[in-house]
């Protein structure tokens, strides 16, 4: 008994192999990168937003210093999240601030209610435009800047501080790789499914059994 094998499409299977290695598969995993780094963006918006206050239209994308992406093509497959916003990076790494041989003006009750209070801090409070309405007192916590007041004596306004603790109130980095790392494995692995499903890729085989001489 002879057993024959016959595989067609070979040629066609591998033109198809050929155009999908070299022009399909990198234009879908772009595809995939950037719709990966969109999602990215995303979650680092929602992180910054939800635990800073943001004023203004500074971190809105498109604009110098708001979460930026560039997009990956197929000559090159890289895409990034990105924010030129430096007190941003501050807020996410840094654990002191240090003021050399100056000093730093915190704000007391009198001027802002504590580190979480959205209001922003009105010009006419700030030390720089007080100006002489302020002067300083030594207290038992360090020198503070004070204002005083006709009817209710001195008012507290800024404790002037050698460091500040820092506390960490956001987590971009962290956001953004976690939804990295969750979107992209199936957002390649469907790009691909599509690359391939567009393709058409066919192999067909023919199994011809028949018989020769005795057995």
């Amino acid at each position: 008994m002879d057993i024959q094998i016959q595989v067609k499409g070979i040629d066609e299977l591998v033109r198809n192999l050929r155009d999908l290695g070299v022009n399909r598969i990198p234009n879908y995993v772009a595809r995939a990168l950037n719709g990966t780094a969109q999602a990215t963006q995303t979650k680092m918006l929602e992180e910054t937003v939800g635990n800073l206050t943001v004023r203004g239209s500074w971190l809105r994308p498109g604009t110098r210093f708001g979460m930026n992406l560039t997009r990956a093509s197929k000559d090159n497959l890289e895409a990034h999240v990105f924010s030129r916003a430096s007190w941003l990076f501050e807020q996410e790494t840094m654990e002191f601030k240090t003021a050399g041989k100056s000093r730093i003006a915190v704000p007391m009750p009198a001027v802002r209610a504590g580190r979480t209070d959205p209001a922003k801090i009105p010009r006419r409070l700030k030390p720089a435009q007080m100006g002489a309405k302020l002067f300083p007192i030594t207290t038992g916590h360090g020198v503070v800047l004070a204002q005083r007041m006709k009817r209710a004596g001195l008012r507290l306004m800024w404790a002037l501080e050698r460091a500040v603790h820092w506390r960490r109130r956001v987590h971009v980095i962290d956001a953004g790789m976690r939804a990295a790392q969750r979107h992209a494995p199936k957002a390649i692995e469907n790009q691909i499914a599509a690359a391939i499903r567009e393709q058409g890729l066919r192999l067909s085989l023919l199994l011809i059994l028949g018989t020769s001489g005795g057995f």
